[in-house]
Order: C-alpha cells, then sequence, then structure tokens
C-alpha cells in the first residue's frame, strides 16, 4: 500500500530541520552524507591556544605541571611569568626573579652583572682589585702604593719570586714602606729615600746592589751573603741594621739619629760608620767588622769580644764610649777613646770624668 503523499511531505520536513546526514554534533559544518569538513580547521577556545604556545616555548603548561626542554624543574625551583621556567633559577635551586637576579637558597642574591649581594648584605662582584688590598688598605697608601699591596697604611712591595723585581725597587712617597727580596733578587738597588719609613729583608744572596733609606726610619735584615753592596741610612732618623753570617761585606753608613747594628761572624767587612750618630750601638762577631767601627759625637758602645773589629774602634770624639775588643787580633791595639784615662789593653772605659761628658 503506498503512503499518502502527505506522510512524505512531512518526513522530508523533519529531515530537514534534524541536519543533513552525517552530521556533526561539534558543530563543525561538512558535506551532506560525507562528513568532510568544508571550512577547514574548526577554531578553538583561547585558553587551549595559550596551552600550546607555552609548550612550545619549552615552559611548563600549567603550574605544577610537566616541564617543556628549558623548564624549571629541580626542587625549590619557581615557574616564571605565564608558567614559563627559568633555568638558572631552577638548576641552583633558587628563584628567578624579573630583574634577572637569581635569589639563592642560602639568601644570597646572584645579580645580572655577575656581582652576588649574600644574605648578610656584603656585596662581591668576583673581580680582581688592582693597587692594594681594598679592604685592609688606608686610602693614603692605595693611592700611592701602585706597585705593591696595602697593609693597613703600610706599601708592601713582594719581590720573594724569582725574577720578580728585576728592575729598581723603589718606594712611593709619603706612606711605610715595606720590601721583602728573595734569594738573588733586588739586583738593581732598593730606594727608599721618599718612603716615610722603611724596612727591607734580603733573603740569602739577595740585595747585591745599595740598599738607600730616606728621613724616616730604616731597618734592613740581610741574611747570609746578602747586602753585598753599601747600606746607607746617613738621612734617617734612626736606622737598625742585622746582617747575619758573611752578609753586608760592604759598608754601612749610620746618619744623625740613633744607629744599631749587629754583625754576625764574617759580616760587616766594609765596616760601620756611625760618625754622625748621637746614639751607636755594634755588635760584631768572629772576624766582622774588619775595617773597623767609628763612633760619633754621642754615646757609643760596641762589643767586639766575639773576635771582630781587627781595625780597632775610633770613639775618640765621642761623649761616652763603652767599646770592648778580644785578645785575639788587634782590636785593643787600634782602640781610639775619648780621653787616655778612659782607655786599658782592650777596652775603652766610661768611668771617671773625663770618660762620660754626655748631657
Amino acid at each position: 500500500m503506498r503512503p499518502p503523499v502527505r506522510f512524505l511531505f512531512l518526513a522530508a520536513v523533519s529531515a530537514a530541520s534534524c541536519g543533513r546526514i552525517g552530521y556533526d554534533p561539534g558543530g563543525t559544518s561538512r558535506e551532506a552524507g560525507t562528513g568532510t569538513p568544508t571550512g577547514g580547521a574548526a577554531s578553538r577556545p583561547a585558553s587551549d591556544a595559550a596551552v600550546d604556545a607555552r609548550a612550545s616555548a619549552g615552559g611548563a603548561p600549567e603550574a605544577g605541571g610537566a616541564p617543556g626542554g628549558g623548564g624549571a624543574g629541580a626542587s625549590g625551583g619557581t615557574a616564571g611569568d605565564a608558567g614559563v621556567g627559568h633555568v638558572d633559577a631552577s638548576s641552583s635551586g633558587g628563584t628567578s626573579t624579573s630583574d634577572g637576579s637569581v635569589t639563592q637558597i642560602d639568601g644570597s642574591t646572584s645579580t645580572s652583572d655577575g656581582s652576588v649581594t649574600s644574605s648578610d648584605g656584603a656585596s662581591s662582584s668576583g673581580g680582581a682589585s688592582s693597587g692594594g688590598d681594598a679592604g685592609n688598605g688606608t686610602p693614603a697608601c692605595l693611592a700611592a702604593c701602585s706597585r705593591g699591596t696595602c697593609d693597613g697604611n703600610v706599601c708592601v712591595i713582594d719581590c720573594t719570586a724569582s725574577g720578580s723585581c728585576a728592575g729598581m725597587v723603589v718606594c712611593p712617597a709619603g706612606v711605610p714602606c715595606r720590601v721583602a727580596c728573595g734569594a738573588t733578587e733586588c739586583r738593581a738597588k732598593v730606594d727608599c729615600t721618599q718612603a716615610e719609613s722603611c724596612t727591607v729583608a734580603c733573603a740569602a744572596n739577595g740585595c747585591p746592589t745599595a740598599i738607600t733609606c730616606g728621613a724616616g726610619p730604616c731597618n734592613v735584615t740581610c741574611d747570609s751573603g746578602a747586602c753585598t753592596a753599601p747600606i746607607d741610612c746617613s738621612a734617617s732618623a734612626s736606622c737598625a741594621v742585622q746582617c747575619a753570617s758573611g752578609a753586608c761585606s760592604n759598608v754601612v753608613h749610620c746618619g744623625a739619629g740613633p744607629c744599631a747594628v749587629t754583625c754576625a761572624d764574617g759580616a760587616c767587612k766594609g765596616g760601620v760608620d756611625c760618625a754622625a750618630s748621637t746614639d751607636c750601638v755594634v755588635g760584631c762577631g768572629d772576624g766582622a767588622c774588619g775595617s773597623g767601627v767609628t763612633c760619633g759625637p754621642g754615646s757609643c758602645s760596641v762589643d767586639c769580644t766575639g773576635g771582630g773589629c781587627s781595625g780597632g774602634v775610633d770613639c775618640g770624639a765621642s761623649c761616652r764610649c763603652d767599646a770592648r775588643c778580644s785578645t785575639a787580633n788587634n782590636c785593643g791595639r787600634n782602640l781610639v777613646c775619648p780621653a787616655a784615662a778612659c782607655k786599658t789593653a782592650t777596652a775603652c772605659v766610661t768611668t771617671g770624668a773625663a770618660c762620660d761628658t754626655c748631657p
């Protein structure tokens, strides 16, 4: 039996209102009966696109999500803006901030210029300092001590390494100076004439050329065989020289101020010149001070009992002279005392009015 025409018409209208055969419930337009898209890929929500963008950049898609190729994944790492991780923060266990600095887990902060601020506020750039040690030197020393380093107000010139001071060593003006010369070093003179004070230490066989001090106090120490040229303290307010065995083979010149010279066995062959000194104290060991000791107008004390001073002691101009010689050499015969009454076979004595006239 054929259906009525009215029924067929209603069925067609119903099919048209429900959509085409192959209807896509997601709303994508397709060809009738085929399911093939006619309008290209379907549009997606903006939130889904942002997730894809973050994932392609290597960051974690959401806080707590799996990291991308360069994202934050280490313990303590913190994701940056929009969940994108920072390698420099996560790898050290620190937190990366928007200005490029990194706060480490110990509380210190590394900034983009390479400096580090610790949790206590101290800052360090890691760079090498030039001139003196800025943390230990005074401004005056740091300004003057271009060749050495500063120990407080003292300019320290270290010549202990082989070949470190091939040229003349010159101390800066206006600050104390300390020079350390290694074995065979400081071969081209040590000039302390402008320094506020001077301390020179010469290792064995070091300082083969002259050492000249300035107006301030001067202290020179010479190990065995060192200091073979003159040591000149003639301009110094005070002078102290210590010469080990065989050292200081040339003359030691003292100034008008107090002068103390100690000469071990065989040292100070060139003698000690205290002719201008107001207070001279010299000790000469066996065979030392071969050229003798000359005292000045002040008090003079010379001990040659160890067998030194074969050239004698001349303290004829001194207001007081205490010189003692050994009988083993010509020291006693070459003694010149302030007055005849002051002389014995081996000494100049200080007893008697004529033998001690110092103020």
